[in-house]
């Protein structure tokens, strides 16, 4: 279980991850 739960957080984090890189494009492209 422990692999899979690593597994659940390593996808969050990936996401946040992205979700992250996303936002922070778009604010500089309204900014700019």
């Amino acid at each position: 279980m422990t692999h899979f739960r690593e597994r659940i957080l390593a996808a969050i984090l990936a996401v946040a991850d992205v979700g992250g890189d996303v936002g922070w494009t778009v604010s500089v492209d309204s900014t700019v």
